[in-house]
């Protein structure tokens, strides 16, 4: 064991005592200038502590970075928000299983105009069901129809419905490589007389254009 004396009364003590055993001073082994030292290094540690977790960080305080809606990189990021773009799919499924004959990919986007310099990710929808739509519901079908611009972009062949082999391919790539994020449609018309197409009759929405 390791023995010193006490700084206070010089009487002999453990070199890892807490308190002299004779007088009862704290930290014998260390003087008392040194224990002042400690006591301010101690405050000192406990004040940064206190000032950093208190979120002042030297006066400037963190944000929390801003959620937003996105649903394609730039250009063809929505303008709308997900609610609005959730409740407009909800819309045209239903709109859509009024008719079951019709052809499936009749049910989902369709990129239309390849040949043009302006094609357009469209949703096409039969006359009726839009008539019969509100303006909110009609507002809810547009946002859907944005937000389907960037998937459209990125498998225009699977959209068009057309051969990555085709001839016209490379024109194909080269129009959708220019849409933007108002590169969308509804188009609406009658159902065809076999039952299984929408007949496309006429835009009522795009990303210019409003009934």
């Amino acid at each position: 064991m390791t023995l010193i004396k006490c700084k206070e009364c010089g009487h002999t003590v453990s070199a890892f005592a807490k308190t002299c055993p004779n007088c009862g001073y704290k930290y014998p082994n260390v003087s008392p200038p040194t224990n002042a030292l400690i006591a301010v290094l101690v405050i000192t540690a406990i004040a940064a502590y206190v000032i950093f977790w208190s979120g002042d960080h030297g006066g400037v305080t963190e944000q929390p970075p801003q959620k937003q809606h996105e649903h394609a990189g730039a250009p063809t990021k929505s303008l709308y928000v997900d609610e609005d773009v959730e409740a407009g799919h909800k819309i045209h499924l239903e709109i859509m299983s009024r008719y079951p004959d019709v052809e499936p990919d009749h049910k989902l986007p369709m990129l239309v105009g390849v040949g043009t310099r302006s094609p357009k990710s469209a949703i096409l929808v039969p006359v009726d069901g839009w008539e019969g739509l509100t303006g909110e519901q009609k507002g809810q079908l547009s946002a859907y129809a944005a937000s389907t611009v960037a998937e459209v972009k990125s498998k225009p062949f699977k959209y068009a419905g057309i051969p990555e082999t085709a001839p016209a391919a490379p024109t194909i790539k080269r129009n959708v490589s220019k849409m933007t994020r108002n590169s969308w449609a509804i188009i609406v018309g009658p159902i065809a007389p076999s039952g299984r197409t929408i007949v496309m009759d006429k835009t009522v929405r795009s990303g210019s254009v409003l009934d």
